[in-house]
């Protein structure tokens, strides 16, 4: 089966193995070892690192890589980025359209956002006769207007209605909608205008389970080691990018309630982005809090296993509320259990489960008692962690997941009313 994956935002690959993918990267992986002839289709602006980034840069993975040109943009909010994203889906178009008849897709999958290329890959297919199907990770627009005001929202929605009609005409035009949750799924058919339909599926996104050699393993150790995280500690990790997703300040006024108190417990936030320098100043004098920057995957591994917990600090938005996010996933894999911000779907899981709490967001206080109580109880945390481990392995590891994909993928080639478009299967 020959597919096309279009997806743009996700961490680009590395030749050793360093960087963590997403669900694009581990779906073409999974599908080209399945002997499927895959392209993906991203931008030539990584949106991780914020750089230009050309083909003999990426590692020789077995799949074809379409880079489109793209100008970039420098902070997630703005202008640039919204250019950024109409341009690219233009040029998809453009490129796309190039494309002879026998190299055509049997089917594509593609992320939506970006809402413009997800209308340009579903006008694609509709103009050429190929199923399209979008995989819905993220509620935009309406997430944009989180970022407003309550009082300016009615005047954001106006402003942002060419891209609520771009949404509905993408979602309507798509051959099946994915959601990462069941409630996504349905904000996806309601916003299509129709009920679910049978081609339409949910499929968590999935994490991989990443196999790190033993020197590089030690080395992480070490590493941690040398910054005085060691086994006998009660540390709560966290891995994302520090910008506006996450509430960091609840989480260091929870760590100055805990120093007070005398607790040995302390928080170890990795990561980059651009409120980084600012919460190391707001930190400054609590050694119960390390902000060690960036950190690869061997000290991921490494980190996890001198954790009790794992950190979700999401600001309390619908768009948190109707999603599991992959952080829940990432630490699952490390045999964690997992400490959210927000309820909702995230929090059905983890009570279901028996994997986690939920602390009311923005009250540092109820999260330095959910720390306290794990601190001193650790046979509990390692318990939780077990059975969020089990979990991971059934339901959340990425070869899993992507497997479920595949077969999904097969069956939307084999029932598309025009057949099997390009003869394979």
């Amino acid at each position: 089966m020959r597919i096309w994956v279009v997806a743009t935002g996700e961490p680009m690959p590395a030749a050793d193995g360093s960087v963590r993918l997403l669900r694009a990267g581990n779906l073409c992986a999974y599908l080209q070892s399945s002997g499927h002839e895959v392209t993906w289709w991203t931008s030539s602006f990584d949106h991780v690192r914020r750089c230009q980034i050309t083909a003999d840069q990426l590692p020789d993975l077995g799949y074809a890589w379409r880079l489109v040109p793209a100008p970039g943009y420098r902070r997630n909010l703005g202008v640039a980025r919204l250019f950024d994203h109409a341009l690219m889906a233009w040029r998809f178009d453009a490129a796309a359209g190039q494309v002879q008849e026998q190299a055509r897709p049997d089917v594509i999958w593609c992320s939506y956002p970006p809402i413009e290329l997800a209308f340009a890959a579903t006008r694609y297919g509709r103009r050429h006769g190929i199923p399209v199907v979008l995989d819905v990770r993220d509620l935009w627009p309406d997430a944009f207007l989180d970022a407003l005001p309550g009082s300016l929202r009615p005047l954001g929605r106006v402003a942002l209605a060419p891209y609520f009609l771009a949404s509905r005409r993408a979602l309507r035009q798509a051959s099946g909608l994915v959601g990462i949750t069941q409630s996504y799924l349905a904000w996806a058919a309601n916003r299509a205008g129709r009920a679910s339909a049978q081609h339409d599926r949910c499929f968590p996104m999935g994490y991989p389970d990443f196999a790190v050699t033993d020197s590089a393993l030690a080395g992480a150790r070490a590493y941690w080691d040398a910054q005085g995280i060691r086994p006998d500690g009660a540390t709560i990790c966290f891995f994302g990018t520090l910008g506006l997703q996450f509430d960091i300040d609840t989480v260091i006024h929870a760590a100055r309630l805990l120093a007070d108190q005398g607790s040995r417990a302390r928080f170890v936030l990795c990561g980059a982005g651009s409120s980084l320098d600012d919460y190391r100043a707001r930190s400054a004098g609590l050694g119960n809090v390390l902000f060690p920057g960036h950190v690869d995957v061997p000290r991921i591994k490494a980190l996890m296993e001198l954790s009790l917990a794992g950190l979700a600090p999401y600001r309390d938005l619908e768009n948190f509320r109707l999603n599991v996010p992959n952080k829940v996933f990432e630490y699952a894999a490390g045999g964690l259990p997992v400490l959210s911000a927000v309820d909702g779907e995230v929090g059905r899981l983890l009570r279901e489960h028996g994997m986690g709490a939920v602390y009311s967001a923005g009250n540092a206080r109820t999260l330095a008692v959910l720390v306290s109580a794990l601190a001193t109880t650790p046979q509990s945390a390692r318990a939780q962690g077990a059975r969020a481990r089990a979990l991971f392995e059934q339901s959340f590891d990425a070869r899993v997941v992507s497997r479920q994909i595949e077969s999904y993928l097969l069956g939307m080639v084999a029932g598309f009313p025009s057949g099997k478009p390009n003869g394979r299967i």
